[in-house]
């Protein structure tokens, strides 16, 4: 867990302002505090827990649009299924270039260390 959250916290690629939790229950606060210890208080600071109680009004004025959000979260954008839906799709259509991307990443490592590549990246095939 100290992993994980180290990596969330130092090695994601993405510049976080805040996590918001809907719909928690709340268990969810004594939860956070056994969990605690093993984040950064930064990043602890960066959490925000909606209870399903919540008047959610204001989190949708000031935080999130309610048309950002699918009806499970009480907004009105397609929901879930079919944002994966359109998800796989597009990720389907890049398939392309994430190969053409593996294979220049791949041409760039010396031979030894290409044929360990290859050999993890055929180990970790997944067959549908």
């Amino acid at each position: 867990m100290r992993k994980f959250f180290q990596y969330v916290q130092e090695a994601l690629p993405v510049r976080m302002k805040a996590i918001h939790v809907l719909n928690t229950e709340p268990v969810m606060d004594k939860l956070m505090l056994l969990i605690r210890p093993f984040m950064d208080k930064k990043f602890f600071d960066m959490l925000k827990f909606h209870n399903k109680n919540d008047d959610l009004e204001k989190f949708y004025d000031t935080v999130i649009p309610r048309s950002t959000l699918p009806p499970d979260f009480g907004g009105t954008a397609p929901d879930t299924q079919t944002l994966h839906k359109k998800c796989m799709q597009q990720l389907q259509m890049l398939e392309p270039y994430f190969k053409a991307e593996e294979e220049q990443r791949l041409e760039a490592l010396p031979d030894k260390k290409r044929d360990k590549a290859m050999e993890r990246a055929f180990k970790n095939l997944d067959i549908d």
